[in-house]
């Protein structure tokens, strides 16, 4: 997993693209991928849930030419293209059971202080679903379906609202989750190597982003057949492009030195959403108005531009005559960085550049690797990744609103991610070549149902996440061929 200092390999090129200086001659290369995502989530008062989603899919393509040249001091220019998955959506996850106390009509009533009750009503209309400015979706959404009760004009004349759950009263939650999407990479790179010494290379990428989220929450209530469920649907579609710059240098035969700078990626996106609420509260509904039924808002869509952070690589190998080679990367990517604004490209600065920078850092990435050559044709590989989570310590443990998208409520905060890494590899011939490698990976998050704080005042609502452990099991199979 750690190529950032040895060319010659696809996968090391993707990281530093000074990789290709190194190749000596042509290459065409394929990586079929299958992985199977586990997860469980243990909800406090609650239950252990488990599930499980498999996915199989083509996760790597990619082709060097290496052209001669008449230059003794830079014999070979070479170009690649490539297609990488970056990363694979596909998982599913539960959690729920027991009582709490906990509610969440209790944040609807604190999302829609201030709200007057005609602008929450007349949200939904025969045709579609329509919030005026400054009203938010789940706001109008829960007040329509007798989610919270409108209370009066507090002292400052503002209107304000209260749970349906009574004082005293619990419910039982349920939350499902499918997700399902891909991140998707293509690299165009042009390289040399200087003197046997210094390896030069520059990537330009296109990046598509597909996402696909479906979750459906329900509480029940304590007395028998009162509930209701929210089901949500998120869509995210994206491309960006971004270029990633990259040297190794070679001061003795014995040792590479790496370095790669990788821009941010500069997205145009779409999210799509729509939700519904079904709910069955007879016993709780005071309003004589009140019918049991199902509250839609259509689909509705926001445009606007993200730019991720860049990325700061530093490698370092060691090559052990013919017999092994030792490598390590270690990656700082300062999340701080980022950045969002509207499709017209202003800056959200009064709100979303001061939450990026009090609720994300930089953040660390760790990869060692080994290499050992039994035979000329036969070696095999090791690995370990340590991936350092980007979120600061209060946002992770729950002491900041986490705002989300159109009525979505619930959202994870994903913890540092662990890897292991094995595989063998054979060469058939001097040109066809073919490796097996498998990857496991470990993470530990925090599973909301909905925020913990409401960011006007601070309450404290007493949401307790679920933990989710994910232990993902990838395989990939890879052909390659130099000519």
């Amino acid at each position: 997993m750690a190529f950032g200092a040895l060319g010659g390999d696809l996968s090391g090129v993707a990281i530093n693209p000074a990789g290709i200086g190194v190749y000596k001659s042509s290459e065409f290369v394929t990586t079929l991928n299958f992985q199977n995502a586990n997860t469980k989530t243990t909800f406090p008062n609650g239950l252990d849930m488990k599930d499980s989603k498999f996915k199989s899919n083509l996760n790597n393509l990619g082709y060097i030419a290496s052209v001669p040249t008449d230059n003794p001091d830079v014999p070979r220019i070479n170009f690649g293209f490539a297609y990488n998955r970056l990363k694979n959506f596909d998982t599913k996850y539960r959690m729920g059971g027991g009582n709490q106390s906990f509610s969440l009509t209790d944040y609807i009533a604190e999302k829609s202080y201030g709200a007057s009750k005609s602008d929450l009503a007349n949200s939904v209309t025969s045709d579609s679903f329509d919030p005026p400015t400054g009203i938010s979706w789940l706001s109008a959404l829960g007040y329509n379906s007798y989610l919270i009760n409108y209370k009066g004009l507090d002292s400052d004349s503002n209107p304000y609202y209260s749970s349906l759950l009574p004082t005293g009263e619990t419910v039982t939650p349920w939350l499902d989750v499918e997700e399902k999407g891909s991140i998707d990479k293509y690299d165009f790179t042009a390289g040399t190597t200087i003197g046997d010494k210094l390896s030069i290379g520059l990537t330009l990428s296109v990046t598509d982003i597909s996402y696909n989220m479906y979750s459906n929450y329900e509480e029940d209530f304590e007395t028998d057949n009162n509930y209701y469920y929210l089901e949500n649907y998120l869509k995210t579609e994206g491309s960006g492009f971004q270029f990633n710059l990259g040297l190794i240098y070679k001061p003795v035969n014995a040792l590479r030195l790496g370095f790669s700078y990788q821009s941010p990626t500069w997205y145009s996106m779409t999210d799509h959403y729509g939700a519904s609420i079904t709910d069955q509260l007879n016993d709780y509904v005071t309003d004589a108005t009140y019918e049991a039924g199902t509250t839609s808002t259509g689909v509705g869509y926001v445009d606007y531009n993200m730019r991720t952070p860049d990325r700061y690589t530093f490698s370092l190998a060691g090559i052990i005559g013919q017999i092994a080679i030792l490598s390590a990367d270690y990656e700082l990517t300062n999340y701080k960085n980022m950045k969002l604004s509207d499709d017209n490209d202003i800056t959200w600065t009064n709100s979303q550049k001061q939450y990026i920078s009090e609720d994300f850092k930089a953040a660390s990435t760790l990869k060692l690797g080994a290499e050992v050559r039994f035979t000329p044709q036969f070696s095999g590989r090791v690995g370990y990744m340590w991936q350092q989570t980007p979120l600061e310590a209060d946002f992770k443990n729950g002491l900041k609103e986490v705002v989300t998208g159109g009525t979505l409520t619930n959202f994870t905060l994903e913890g540092d991610a662990n890897y292991i890494t094995y595989g063998l590899g054979y060469r058939f011939s001097k040109s066809f070549y073919t490796d097996v490698a498998f990857i496991m990976k470990s993470q530990k998050s925090e599973l909301y149902p909905f925020s913990n704080l409401f960011f006007s005042d601070d309450t404290d609502l007493g949401v307790v996440p679920a933990e989710l452990k994910t232990n993902t099991f990838s395989g990939l199979l890879t052909f390659g061929f130099r000519f």
